[in-house]
């Protein structure tokens, strides 16, 4: 039934209750998660970009969301899912809906307000616009 499930993903707790939730349903119908997180820095460093400051910022922000990511990634293998990880550089809801329709994902699950420790990158209701969006079943977890 979900072949393919995508985990949008920013440490929050939200975001990990809904990883903990396709853990589960990737169990129960043998399928493999991607966690894919986006983030849109230009907001922040755009007057920053052209100095070394604002690449030490953009790599710092990179990295510290790498760790985050292959936390998560290793929970899932733990659980002997197959899982990838996607880091992405654009708008967070924009972004998982495209992916998810390239890559043939058949639901999404995500926090209803993923608002974590890498930065807040989820801005706004990202899980509204995916909603209404996506081509495929979305399970947005609340609690």
């Amino acid at each position: 039934m979900f072949n393919k499930i995508l985990v949008p993903f920013d440490n929050g707790e939200k975001a990990h209750k809904a990883l903990d939730t396709a853990i589960e349903l990737a169990k129960k119908f043998n399928s493999e998660i991607t966690i894919l997180t986006s983030f849109d820095m230009s907001r922040f460093t755009l007057q920053l970009s052209y100095t070394s400051l604002g690449r030490e910022i953009d790599e710092r922000f990179h990295k510290d969301t790498e760790a985050v990511v292959n936390d998560a990634v290793e929970k899932v293998r733990k659980e002997g899912i197959e899982v990838k990880a996607e880091i992405i550089k654009d708008n967070p809801g924009e972004a998982i809906v495209k992916y998810a329709e390239k890559e043939g994902i058949g639901l999404i699950t995500m926090g209803s307000n993923n608002r974590g420790t890498v930065d807040r990158m989820f801005f706004g209701s990202v899980s509204y616009f995916v909603l209404h969006n996506a081509h495929c079943a979305v399970l947005v977890i609340k609690e």
